[in-house]
């Protein structure tokens, strides 16, 4: 709903623009084709071998330190192409909605500048939606300086989403959807798909990022992978608050486990194996919540982690059975706990003991119940945090059985 909302703003608003410009005496009006209505970017490193401006840098990087140049993809809408349908997705032969317009250079201002400077069109970043980088850029460069135009410039909204790509940032915004026509609507779409899955990262927006990285810490992106004629959402980004650069990929069950220690869960199964017959017990998650409690005691820090889940048994195979029996309810939570203190532990084992990031937020609940300890651990809490033990705690609530437990 949210995003046919957004997009329905936006064809009300082209259409206005096209209603004007047929008016007389607007002196002052944009014509609709005159618009630069850009709705996504994406950020990659520029190839050398592709920069058309590299011979002319060649004198001018010898006299300075090397600097890495990006290529700036924007994609912009083409508003009569969206109005008449785009050619039904691009099936029918006709226009595209939208075109990718690159452009290279040393800064994301530059880069636009120069974009500005080349056309006609007026540019419009309103209703920018998704930001990608590419693993590169990501891993090359200090994210809030590379971001700190967004958080800058007072047309760019602050709701707008971060993404980190699989290889080119710039293939993301060149899938031709299958059903959607915008390839950055897309991605905006695959976001709200957080509360239908366990194993999609929370979005993180401009907002959201800078507050982390001002603050210096740690936490991880949506990792987008676009293939042939599809995008998808899988696993994330793991972001050091110390370097502001990205330190590694978590794949799906570990970003999974992330959602149960930080109680982001919003639904989603888990698929656990009853010990005793190896058949499977699928849960079907209703909610969860997570309390993350700090404790200082002589002098050493240790946190414990309450996880209480809420849900039902969507699925079993431990025929015959009664799932109102006793029996069954304590087998299916055992096997449920069991399965989904695996997934929290993988999760762990990887953020705190392998990366040695904090991107729970135990240090914040340190800094709220501690804070004269926060003060003297702040400045290298990811390396303290990789060596203090975190114990959790996980309760399952079966509430329903569907069809389940007739006697037979």
């Amino acid at each position: 709903m949210k995003r046919k909302n957004s997009k329905n703003k936006l064809l009300i608003i082209i259409s206005l623009f096209m209603i004007t410009s047929i008016l007389p005496g607007c002196w002052d009006r944009v014509e609709i084709e005159e618009l630069g209505i850009v709705v996504g970017m994406a950020i990659d490193l520029t190839e050398p071998e592709k920069s058309a401006l590299r011979k002319n840098l060649e004198t001018r990087e010898k006299e300075r330190p090397k600097h890495h140049r990006i290529t700036l993809t924007q994609q912009f809408i083409i508003p009569r192409a969206l109005i008449q349908g785009g050619g039904q997705n691009q099936g029918g032969g006709g226009q595209k909605p939208y075109s990718n317009i690159e452009s290279e250079g040393d800064t994301i201002l530059a880069v636009a500048r120069q974009y500005a400077s080349q056309s006609s069109r007026v540019t419009h970043y309103r209703h920018l939606k998704v930001i990608v980088l590419s693993e590169e850029v990501a891993r090359l460069f200090n994210i809030k300086n590379l971001l700190n135009v967004f958080l800058r410039d007072p047309e760019i909204e602050r709701d707008v989403k971060i993404m980190i790509s699989e290889g080119k940032a710039f293939k993301a915004l060149d899938v031709a959807p299958k059903k959607e026509q915008i390839p950055a609507f897309k991605l905006n779409q695959l976001v709200d798909n957080m509360r239908r899955s366990a194993r999609i990262a929370p979005e993180v927006t401009i907002a959201d990022m800078s507050k982390r990285l001002v603050a210096k810490s740690s936490f991880i992106v949506q990792r987008v992978i676009p293939h042939k004629d599809e995008v998808k959402l899988a696993g994330a980004a793991v972001i050091s608050g110390k370097t502001r650069k990205m330190i590694g990929w978590l794949g799906e069950e570990e970003v999974d486990g992330i959602n149960w220690l930080t109680g982001q869960t919003r639904g989603g199964v888990v698929e656990a194996v009853d010990e005793k017959t190896d058949e499977y017990i699928v849960y079907d998650i209703q909610s969860v919540t997570s309390k993350i409690i700090p404790e200082v005691k002589d002098g050493k820090i240790s946190f414990t982690i309450e996880i209480n889940s809420e849900g039902a048994i969507g699925e079993d195979w431990l025929i015959p059975g009664n799932a109102f029996k006793n029996e069954f309810l304590i087998r299916a939570k055992q096997a449920i706990k069991r399965e989904v203190r695996n997934i929290v532990d993988d999760a762990l084992n990887k953020t705190q003991k392998q990366f040695k990031v904090d991107v729970i937020g135990c240090g914040k609940q340190l800094s709220i119940k501690y804070p004269q300890v926060w003060q003297q651990v702040k400045d290298n809490w990811d390396e303290y945090f990789s060596k203090i033990p975190v114990n959790v705690q996980i309760k399952i609530n079966i509430r329903t059985f569907g069809r389940r437990g007739t006697k037979r």
